[in-house]
């Protein structure tokens, strides 16, 4: 059984963990992840936000519900909303978990009264973004390690 539920505070420390997991799974050394501990961070603080929509997939295990991925929506303006962050826990990449988040984001982006869906991907997932229909629309250099740029996409939402 899988459901997608509003994180709550207390999924703070759960969702920060599965980030950094994710992210680190594509092989980066311990100095590149690191410098990206603060952003691949969520505080109770940032959940409660109104700015943000923070949504946790959970899966039934062994009896157990599991989260195993998760998703942050930002307000930007009336119609864009910014994919701030979407992560799937290592152990279930590749289990179509980032896709039905993606969906998932999709639509509540819609529900939130967006016209457009933007995001800045790491290099490894820009293959899985644009296999959802999403454009590359520029570059943009990283918050966490300078000198290094980042894609940035874009879908027209219905």
């Amino acid at each position: 059984m899988i459901s997608y539920d509003k994180a709550r505070p207390s999924d703070a420390q759960i969702i920060s963990a599965l980030a950094i997991r994710s992210k680190a799974h594509w092989g980066y050394d311990e100095k590149f992840m690191n410098s990206c501990i603060t952003e691949l961070s969520h505080s109770a603080k940032d959940i409660q936000n109104g700015n943000y929509h923070f949504i946790v997939l959970k899966v039934q295990k062994k009896g157990k519900s599991k989260i195993v991925g998760f998703y942050k929506l930002e307000n930007i303006d009336s119609k864009e909303i910014l994919l701030e962050a979407l992560f799937i826990d290592a152990d279930e990449i590749g289990n179509g978990y980032g896709k039905m988040l993606f969906e998932h984001a999709k639509l509540a982006a819609v529900k939130h009264g967006a016209s457009s869906l933007i995001l800045q991907s790491d290099p490894h997932a820009e293959g899985f973004y644009q296999a959802q229909g999403m454009q590359v629309i520029g570059k943009e250099e990283s918050e966490s390690i300078p000198g290094r740029f980042l894609s940035t996409f874009k879908l027209a939402l219905e």
